[in-house]
């Protein structure tokens, strides 16, 4: 009985210090495809995060897992209008512009053709997601 009592003590002095523990979640892959003009700077997505009163939870960090091989990635700072669907509790968030994290592609001159890339965006809610975008450039 004695020894019972220790591991739960000792089970109990360490349960504490895990509850801070966070999590990640790795959400399944997101595969998209886009379409844009040759050597044209063109935003591919924008990227946030929003609690349920609609303010903001952290801008995304986004990270390039895989480079297109004709063209360049830029990632930047903007102010963008969430796009929750109607069925979400967050669709009322829809009507302000919140800080986001965008993603452009600009491809190289006179490039015609198919391009593909990826990203992995990390939420400050403890998830990750990953996008493959497909691109054709016309």
């Amino acid at each position: 009985m004695r020894s019972r009592l220790l591991i739960a003590a000792a089970v109990a002095a360490v349960l504490p210090g895990l509850s801070g523990c966070a999590v990640t979640v790795h959400k399944p892959p997101v595969q998209d495809t886009r379409t844009v003009d040759s050597g044209a700077r063109s935003k591919i997505a924008y990227y946030y995060n929003l609690k349920a009163n609609c303010q903001v939870d952290g801008v995304p960090q986004v990270s390039i897992t895989k480079s297109p091989s004709n063209g360049a990635l830029t990632i930047g700072a903007g102010n963008d209008l969430p796009q929750y669907p109607a069925d979400n509790a967050l669709s009322v968030c829809n009507q302000q512009p919140v800080a986001s994290a965008q993603l452009f592609y600009q491809s190289n001159p006179s490039f015609r053709g198919a391009d593909d890339f990826s990203v992995q965006v990390r939420y400050s809610s403890s998830y990750t997601q990953s996008y493959t975008y497909n691109v054709t450039v016309q």
